[in-house]
């Protein structure tokens, strides 16, 4: 007897001998006359006994059902109240929500649906922290961390809420001066832009492998790669967040696409205790809505 139905015959059950009669039960439950039948004639299979006296023009309730009905009426409003209160605590939100979060995505992506998440819920207040650092999350009251590639072993619980793909790219007037590599390995005899990483990974036979990257131009900011991309200076492996519309417009073109790595996650992580909390539940739901491809 599955659980969720047992609660759904008992409610129907209790409307029946509140209404004391099937038909005016179906219309407060908002069911069929049927529906009420069948949840009745359930129970009284479930249990072994018989719940009603059928006569001709009426029915009239067993000594059983009247204890039934004595015994789970108040747990059955108990639980109404309760579930009413659940609902009502999910539908007005209220306290702060501090979040830590770098680069292109964060800038647009998360900024805007944190906007989407105060418009929905207007008594929630929004921090965002953007740092390139892994920030600790106790030290630094931080109720959300997005982070991406792999996760160090911890106690934190994490969410894939979007994923992806990295691309090398370069502009064509660097194309045509010093021409493609043709694998990861040729990457040696062209500038390089090196991110916050000098590692850049590929997939080569079959196997993910990192390649140390040289170059004389470093920032740990994507948008700055990106311009020196756009003008010339050399390669860079970034997220399409920063590359699509150059890509698009022609300021940028791909290289090694056969080598690239999937996609990878993009992850929102947070602490084990904040599992039950209403406002990262909401919030991290909404982010994962329409997976984005990064």
């Amino acid at each position: 007897m599955k659980t969720n139905k047992s609660l759904d015959d008992l409610t129907i059950f209790s409307e029946v001998m509140r209404c004391k009669s099937y038909s005016r039960a179906a219309e407060v439950a908002g069911v069929s006359k049927s529906h009420v039948s069948k949840s009745v004639a359930r129970l009284e299979h479930n249990l072994g006994v018989h719940l009603f006296e059928r006569h001709s023009r009426r029915m009239s309730a067993t000594l059983v059902a009247e204890e039934l009905y004595n015994q789970i009426n108040d747990n059955l409003n108990h639980i109404d109240r309760t579930l009413n209160d659940i609902r009502s605590a999910q539908s007005i939100l209220k306290g702060k929500l501090r979040i830590t979060t770098a680069g292109e995505y964060g800038e647009t992506v998360i900024t805007q649906k944190s906007i989407a998440f105060m418009q929905q819920y207007p008594d929630v207040e929004i921090d965002i922290v953007f740092s390139n650092e892994i920030l600790d999350l106790v030290d630094n009251r931080i109720d959300i961390a997005i982070r991406t590639g792999p996760l160090p072993d911890s106690d934190l619980i994490a969410r894939a809420i979007a994923y992806r793909r990295l691309t090398v790219v370069c502009s064509p007037q660097y194309a045509q001066t010093y021409g493609l590599p043709k694998s990861p390995a040729d990457l040696t005899d062209h500038q390089c832009l090196i991110g916050s990483t000098n590692q850049w990974g590929f997939q080569v036979d079959g196997k993910h492998r990192y390649f140390k990257m040289y170059g004389k131009w470093q920032s740990n900011n994507g948008n700055s790669l990106t311009i020196a991309a756009t003008s010339g200076l050399g390669l860079a492996q970034l997220p399409e967040t920063y590359t699509q519309k150059h890509l698009q417009n022609g300021s940028l073109i791909e290289c090694l696409n056969q080598y690239q790595l999937a996609k990878s996650p993009v992850w929102a992580v947070f602490q084990k205790r904040s599992a039950a909390s209403a406002i990262i539940r909401k919030y991290i739901d909404l982010l994962a809505q329409e997976q984005h491809q990064t």
